[in-house]
C-alpha cells in the first residue's frame, strides 16, 4: 500500500463519521465552513439559517465551531506528514514522539470541537426559548 492511498483510506474511514475536508476557499469563509458544520445542529425550523442571520451569541459561537475545524484539518495534515515520515523512514524512536505529540494535539483538539459543537447547540436551544 502507498503512503496516499493509507492516508486517503484513513479520511475515507472519518467520511463514514461525518468528517468532511475543508477547502481553502471554505477556510476563508465563515459561512463556507458554516455550509459544512450546520447539519450538525437541530434547528427547531428544520432548516439551518444563514450565518449571518444568526444572532450574537449563538453567531459567535458558531463562528468559534467553524474556526476550530481549520485547525483539525491542520493538525490532522500534520499528523499525516508525519505518519509518512516513518512509513517512509522507519520508526525512529524520536519520530514516534512527534508523531505521539502530534496525535495527542489532534485528539484534544477533537475533545474541544465537541465541547464547541455542544455551546453551538445550547445556544441554539436558549435563543428559542
Amino acid at each position: 500500500m502507498s503512503i496516499a492511498a493509507n492516508e486517503l483510506g484513513r479520511r475515507e474511514n472519518l467520511r463514514r463519521f461525518g468528517y468532511r475536508l475543508s477547502t481553502e476557499a471554505q477556510r476563508d469563509s465563515g459561512a463556507g465552513l458554516w455550509d459544512l458544520l450546520h447539519s450538525d445542529f437541530h434547528f427547531p425550523s428544520g432548516r439551518a439559517p444563514e450565518l449571518d442571520a444568526l444572532s450574537g451569541p449563538v453567531r459567535t459561537a458558531a463562528e468559534h465551531y467553524a474556526a476550530h475545524l481549520s485547525e483539525l484539518d491542520d493538525l490532522m495534515d500534520a499528523c499525516d506528514a508525519i505518519h509518512a515520515r516513518i512509513l517512509a523512514d522507519g520508526p525512529e524512536a524520536d519520530l514516534v514522539e512527534v508523531y505521539v505529540e502530534a496525535r495527542d494535539a489532534y485528539e484534544d483538539a477533537v475533545e474541544r470541537f465537541g465541547e464547541l459543537r455542544r455551546a453551538v447547540q445550547e445556544r441554539l436551544d436558549n435563543a428559542v426559548n
